[in-house]
């Protein structure tokens, strides 16, 4: 009877173990989970600092369409991610795994968005930079000069 019980004790705990990182059926799975959140955050960046730029957009509205285009474009519903994503809250390390990839997905793994200004200036090869501040700094002092020539000009000389 003991041997028995260890045998059946030892099954169910492989199988327990074994099932760690599966998901039930109706779940979507965390590939498609990581898709999805990847592309509801880029969407979310996209509203905020584009769209959102407006004021007399309903943003609530203006979201939810957006968002539903993303539910489109990877074929499921509303219910459906709201349904994964809940069951992903309560197991805390899958929904690790999924948060985990997301961060690598972000470029520089910064977590300042992409398009950040820091980023765009970093990307660009050092003989750019310097070309471009030297432009810069030709363009700033023919600013000086006009505006030294206007004053100039103005100004009465005693006769």
């Amino acid at each position: 009877m003991k041997k028995s019980f260890l045998v059946i004790f030892t099954i169910i705990f492989f199988i327990a173990c074994s099932n760690k990182n599966k998901v039930p059926k109706g779940i979507l799975p965390k590939d498609k989970m990581e898709a999805i959140i990847w592309d509801m955050t880029r969407t979310g960046e996209f509203l905020t600092n584009y769209v959102f730029k407006d004021s007399t957009i309903n943003k609530t509205a203006k979201s939810l369409e957006w968002f539903d285009k993303v539910y489109s474009f990877h074929h499921v519903t509303k219910d459906e991610f709201e349904k994964s994503y809940e069951y992903y809250k309560k197991h805390p390390a899958l929904l690790k795994q999924i948060v985990d990839s997301l961060e690598k997905r972000n470029p520089g793994n910064n977590p300042e968005p992409f398009w950040s200004k820091e980023q765009k200036s970093s990307s660009i090869p050092d003989s750019t930079k310097k070309n471009s501040s030297l432009s810069q700094k030709k363009i700033d002092k023919a600013l000086i000069m006009d505006s030294l020539k206007n004053k100039a000009g103005k100004i009465q000389r005693p006769q």
